[in-house]
This record gives structure tokens, sequence and C-alpha cells, in this order.
């Protein structure tokens, strides 16, 4: 099904059926390597050697973990990302630990949670923090990957610290909660703020909003989603049964077959992870269609490989 409207909880309709959603106007990132720094200083390293490469090449998806330095790069083919991997050794010699490509996963939510509060207070070198933000979180349904929703009352806070709650939240997006996979589909309303004539700034804000918006997703029924592709196979007629066995015993759906002299065109939706990490299948054609929940045992093995991780 495609993600129902929201009741008034935020709560698709039916729940029986898992979430499937498809992001629009978005490139959408099928594969995915990890980078970790082996030392905070080759973080710079290997920094300078991303930024080089996507220069070379735009279609890539960088992400960074500000916290920990872990670089994501994303892309739709596997054999370029390994070698991409290859490059990074070879040409650049970053010494870090390199794994993938993966298949590329997102999440999701399917319910509306908050108000939540988050109050940042820090002292640090000197220099003192202060922010305190109230916001929600509810589930999109129209495709939108992130929505922010000014609700504070007239001149709670002065404007760059609303922006800086958003950039915030953005940041988190990248890195969430409780599988450190990407977010779509999610609205965010700020509803109150409170700063500190002295200690509040930017960066306040900043780390308030994304400390907010973590816990608001905990609370929101956060679900991992995997990209499911549209596959065409062209087959002998005699050799019909087997492909349709086989696509169904990689958790696919045989949407039609179709009749040509000799042989028969079969469409199917299969979740990419069941494909073999191939860009399309030997005599057929892939292309992304739509993301969708990942079955309750696969995501919680998924779940504890990330943690473990």
């Amino acid at each position: 099904m495609s993600l129902g409207r929201a009741d008034a909880g935020g709560t698709p309709r039916d729940e029986r059926n898992p979430v499937v959603l498809t992001p629009k106007d978005s490139p959408v990132t099928l594969f995915e390597i990890a980078v970790d720094p082996t030392s905070w200083d080759d973080r710079e390293k290997t920094a300078t050697a991303i930024r080089h490469l996507a220069r070379e090449d735009p279609s890539l998806q960088v992400r960074i973990d500000r916290e920990t330095g872990r670089a994501v790069i994303g892309g739709e083919d596997a054999p370029r990302l390994q070698a991409l991997i290859d490059r990074m050794r070879r040409e650049h010699r970053v010494d870090a630990a390199i794994s993938g490509p993966q298949v590329a996963y997102r999440q999701t939510i399917r319910r509306k949670a908050g108000p939540v509060e988050v109050t940042y207070s820090k002292q640090t070198g000197g220099a003192a923090h202060y922010a305190r933000v109230w916001l929600s979180v509810e589930p999109i349904t129209d495709g939108t990957v992130y929505e922010f929703i000014d609700r504070l009352p007239a001149g709670c806070v002065p404007a760059e610290y609303v922006s800086a709650v958003d950039a915030g939240c953005r940041e988190a997006m990248r890195f969430s909660p409780p599988t450190g996979h990407p977010m779509i589909g999610v609205r965010v309303a700020l509803l109150d703020a409170r700063e500190h004539e002295i200690d509040s700034w930017e960066g306040s804000f900043r780390v308030a909003g994304a400390l907010a918006f973590r816990k608001a997703v905990r609370q929101a029924a956060p679900v991992l989603l995997e990209p499911v592709m549209a596959v065409e196979l062209t087959v002998p007629a005699g050799r019909l049964d087997g492909v349709t066995a086989g696509i169904e015993g990689r958790r696919g759906e045989v949407r039609a077959v179709r009749e040509r002299p000799g042989a028969r065109v079969v469409d199917a939706l299969v979740p990419l992870a069941e494909m073999g990490g191939r860009p399309a299948p030997a005599g057929g054609a892939m292309r992304f269609d739509h993301y969708a929940e990942v079955p309750a045992r696969i995501a919680e093995k998924l779940t504890e490989q990330g943690a473990a991780g």
C-alpha cells in the first residue's frame, strides 16, 4: 500500500500493512560505503580524499557524522563504489576502516510524537551554552523527505535560532536512532523555545534541535525501510515457472507476465537486498520503485549488526 493518510494522532490508518514510501523529486541512493578514520589526525586526510572524489563524481551522496568523523558515501552502482574504495586506498592512502558496498537502508516513523522538551546547558572551555526547545514530529505521507514548521509565538527567540534548530534537525536526520540510517518522511514542528540573554547562540540551538529530534523519533515508532526495485525479465517460455518461483523466494512479487514469441516478459518488485548487489539481473532491467518496511525478523538482525559494528 502507499503510506496512507494519517489520523488525528498521526498514525497510518491501516497499521496491519507495512509502510511504503516513495520520496519525490529526490535522488535515491541504493548502495553505501562507510569510512571510519582510524585516528583523530586521519579525519582531515579522509575528508580531503572524499571531497576530491565527490568533485569528480557529483552523483555521489556524502554524509559525515560530526561527532565520530564517520563518512558514508552513497551511489546507485555497487561496482562503482567498490572502485571508489580501491582509489581511496591506492591514490589517497586513506588510513581508515572501509566497509561496503552495502544496501542503503532508510528509516521513517509511524506516528506523531511530542511535544518533547530538551534543555541544552553546558560550560566548555569558558564558553557557555544554553538553549531550550519544544518540538514534535509526525510522518509525512506525500513523499516529501523532510519538512520544518515554525510554530513559535511571535518574537519568542531570534530568527537565527529558529534556523539553527532546523539545521540541527536536518543533521540528526542524516544519522538517526535507533539504527543510524537516515530518516525520510518526517515533519518537525518547533513549538516553543527559550534563550539566555548571555549564554545562548546559534550553536546551542543547533545542538538542542538535534537532541530534541532524536528524542522525539524514539517515541514515534521508527521503522527500517529498504529500496524495492522494479525488475523486468525476459525468459524462455519453458522457464517461466522457475523464474517466478525464484522471484517469490527472494521476497519478491510478480506483478504481470507478458507474452512474446517463444518468451515471456516478467514484471516484478524485488527488494534490492535480495538482488545480490547486481545493477540488473541477467537478461533484464531494474530501476528503483519505492521504499518498503523491512520485515521485523530481518530488521532486528540488521539493527543488531549495526550495534555490533
